[in-house]
């Protein structure tokens, strides 16, 4: 894999992150705003074959429940555990994903 392909797929799972942001702000009342964009965005972005760096989504709404758990801890309010396993999995996963998606091209 050359240096710039691999520039390009990381260009696309943070582009695919960003729509996953879009997603995870769907936990809150931001997400009737969100949610619309973000669709539209996976319409555009999917047209494209093959779809590079789709796993980006799951880091995108992992990194929401994350800011969550953060939030959370700061202020005392929530027990932050929950918040915290429900990000760490999908924002993990989604760049373990990607890096064996990436290395298999």
């Amino acid at each position: 894999m050359t240096t710039t392909t691999h520039w390009t797929g990381c260009g696309w799972f943070w582009a695919w992150a960003l729509v996953g942001v879009g997603f995870g702000f769907g936990i809150s009342v931001i997400g009737i705003f969100t949610i619309p964009v973000a669709l539209v965005a996976v319409v555009f972005m999917s047209r494209r074959r093959p779809i590079r760096g789709a796993w980006g989504v799951a880091t995108g709404v992992g990194s929401v429940l994350l800011f969550v758990a953060y939030n959370s801890w700061t202020d005392g309010t929530y027990n932050t555990g929950h918040w915290l396993v429900a990000g760490l999995v999908p924002f993990v996963g989604g760049m373990i994903g990607h890096a064996l998606t990436d290395a298999a091209e």
